[in-house]
């Protein structure tokens, strides 16, 4: 539906919700609201250590930054990503998704790759077992993909999930 070029029932909408909100868009109320209820509801030790916050236009832009957050802080070059798990389409992004087909034209896309682990899905337990009788087979593995030294992800900096 076009309202046309600066429509008054528009333009004056635009002025009430800037008097409301004079920085709409990327980093407007709605996100604080949003990011003040997620630290209200943090636990408690998160909560309190909780100084910073990144509001990501997309996705692949969340990936990026917790990539570089990850391997900033832990001072590891490595990733751990799920299987099946959707990342977006960015560099890093792409790289960590767990779907072969998106992928394979643009391989290799990152220095080493990601390690992929198992998760459970709506389909079911890549392990074929049921919770709670599994007894967390699938973190059992994925401490497995990170202590065992040949595993080639003895030192992941992050964990795309």
């Amino acid at each position: 539906m076009n309202a046309g070029h600066s429509h008054p029932d528009v333009v004056e909408a635009i002025k009430a919700h800037l008097k409301n909100d004079p920085c709409p868009g990327f980093s407007g109320l709605p996100q604080g609201y949003a990011l003040e209820k997620l630290v209200e509801i943090a636990p408690g030790e998160m909560r309190a250590n909780l100084k910073y916050s990144y509001v990501a236009p997309q996705g692949a832009d969340a990936i990026e930054a917790a990539g570089q957050l990850g391997k900033y802080h832990s001072q590891k070059p490595g990733v751990i990503s799920f299987e099946g798990g959707w990342h977006g389409v960015s560099g890093s992004g792409l790289g960590t998704t767990g779907k072969k087909g998106y992928k394979i034209k643009f391989l290799p896309l990152m220095p080493g790759g990601p390690t992929s682990s198992p998760m459970r899905t709506a389909t079911g337990c890549a392990f074929g077992l049921n919770y709670p009788a599994c007894d967390l087979q699938c973190a059992k593995y994925l401490e497995h993909i990170i202590r065992d030294p040949d595993s080639g992800a003895t030192s992941p900096g992050r964990c795309a999930h």
